[in-house]
């Protein structure tokens, strides 16, 4: 088991990285450890908080489960990776309804495969107004982690020079 593990203040997290089963290993463990090492506050949500099995079969242990969460959510990213298991499991969950529904200021994040299953099953427009909706299209990992980077630390910026 992968043990991704934030610090102990999820409440202050920048960044909502959402996973249920059949996740995309490969995008979860390396969003978390790019954006960690780029010194943002990331928590892993599981719709429990017990493991959660991917696609490939690697388990990972989140952070906090979608019941631990208490909206509203502060202005963060709420990151949906590939997988469309994980995608649907999500998608038809109430809780995870109520985190985005009440998310203020925060950005729903779709990668991979997310952005194509919200597109298809027309979940999209349910959630957010598209100002709201930041999807991956066509840009590698590596291009994404980067502007998810400089989106929050933009973010970051903002808010201080408002205070």
């Amino acid at each position: 088991m992968l043990g991704l593990v934030a610090s102990s203040k999820y409440s202050s997290s920048q960044v909502y990285l959402f996973i249920a089963p059949g996740y995309d290993e490969e995008f979860v463990v390396a969003c978390s450890v790019t954006l960690r090492k780029a010194g943002i506050r990331l928590a892993l949500v599981g719709v429990a908080p017990e493991e959660v099995t991917g696609a490939n079969g690697v388990r990972v242990h989140p952070d906090l489960g979608l019941d631990e969460l208490h909206p509203p959510l502060p202005s963060a990213l709420m990151v949906i990776p590939g997988g469309t298991r994980c995608v649907q499991a999500l998608t038809i969950d109430p809780r995870f309804h109520q985190v985005l529904n009440s998310a203020g200021a925060g950005v729903l994040v779709l990668a991979g495969e997310a952005q194509h299953v919200f597109r298809r099953e027309q979940v999209w427009p349910f959630f957010m107004s598209a100002t709201r909706v930041l999807a991956q299209e066509d840009l590698s990992k590596e291009e994404f982690f980067a502007l998810l980077i400089r989106f929050v630390k933009v973010g970051e910026h903002l808010c201080k020079r408002l205070e």
